[in-house]
């Protein structure tokens, strides 16, 4: 049997299960539907155009996140390029980090962030060797992901302390070398090394407050 019914074709089988198609399939025969018939084709309508908006608008949101994500790890490029890291491992660290997949192939990461794989090879490894990258391997060793390295907390604070020393101490070699020891750049150098010690006077407080807790 086949039916008009709110623009689309509706087809009674012997198992009395219905399929539509678009209205540009209808013939011109309108027949008269009994009841249970009607409430069934309603339900059917219901459901389609409630799935349908429901995807759209997961897709939308799904869209609209990936383009926070992508500016999120473009950021992750910026900071780790500022420190004297390659902005690509700053992305790569970064996709690991947002990415709600928190385990991805090699391919992954390269269809992702649009980067080579000769590039991507060459990072990862050294991302690996220094301890910021893990390699997950399944598969009798087939296959390899990649995931980030949730290193210890004090062992990232650590890392953080030794740069702060680097940057310490050329900052008291510049003043060493300036003649004039009060002048408006010694000044603010003096100022940056002050403000690194406050910094570790804390952190070392800090630190030993967590691991007496």
């Amino acid at each position: 049997m086949q039916v008009i019914f709110c623009g689309f074709v509706f087809f009674q089988h012997r198992e009395k299960s219905y399929n539509k198609l678009p209205i540009s399939h209808l013939t011109n025969r309108i027949v008269i539907l009994p009841y249970d018939f009607c409430s069934i084709a309603i339900k059917q309508i219901k459901k389609y155009y409630f799935c349908g908006s429901i995807f759209k608008r997961r897709q939308m949101q799904d869209n609209e996140n990936k383009q926070k994500q992508d500016q999120l790890i473009d950021k992750f490029g910026s900071y780790f390029g500022s420190i004297g890291f390659q902005p690509i491992a700053g992305r790569i660290i970064g996709l690991l980090s947002v990415s709600d997949c928190e385990e991805l192939s090699f391919d992954e990461i390269t269809s992702r962030l649009q980067i080579s794989k000769g590039s991507a090879s060459v990072v990862l490894r050294r991302l690996v060797a220094e301890g910021r990258v893990a390699v997950v391997t399944v598969e009798g060793g087939r296959r390899h992901y990649y995931r980030l390295n949730q290193q210890n907390l004090f062992e990232v604070l650590d890392e953080f302390e030794r740069m702060c020393d680097s940057v310490r101490g050329l900052l008291n070699t510049t003043i060493d070398l300036k003649a004039d020891k009060k002048s408006s750049n010694a000044k603010y150098f003096y100022q940056i090394i002050n403000t690194i010690d406050k910094y570790k006077t804390n952190m070392a407080a800090m630190r030993q407050a967590v691991q007496t807790a």
